[in-house]
């Protein structure tokens, strides 16, 4: 249990520094450079989700017994389906509900992140 809580907390840290990085790379997107809030919200997803997954493996799970590649793999695979959901999610509290999408995002981080972690733990980065 202690290893299991330790490589959470690392992994909400890693998290919580690509989520910034998600949010800056957002704000710069839409707002400087005018480009469509959902496709913005895909390309920093994805950006944000490269830098997660390389701070997880050099820090939080370094003594995984997947390779590299594998692990990669699982990790985009599963930042496929967090993109679809992130995205759509996003989409529906914009348009449906009206909320700022910078608080979409963030509302919709909140739910998805223990849910990413669990899978993570369990398939990417299997101990």
């Amino acid at each position: 249990m202690k290893n299991f809580l330790k490589r959470f907390l690392k992994y909400s840290v890693s998290g919580g520094t690509a989520f910034a990085i998600d949010l800056t790379l957002l704000f710069i997107l839409v707002s400087f450079l005018e480009i469509n809030y959902l496709i913005s919200v895909g390309a920093a997803f994805l950006f944000a989700t490269s830098v997660n997954y390389t701070i997880n493996k050099v820090w939080g799970f370094r003594d995984t017994k997947v390779s590299i590649k594998k692990s990669y793999l699982y990790f985009m695979s599963l930042a496929t389906l967090g993109v679809l959901l992130t995205v759509t999610l996003v989409g529906i509290l914009v348009e449906r509900f009206e909320i700022y999408y910078l608080l979409a995002r963030i509302f919709v981080a909140g739910i998805l992140g223990i849910f990413n972690f669990a899978m993570n733990y369990r398939f990417t980065f299997r101990m």
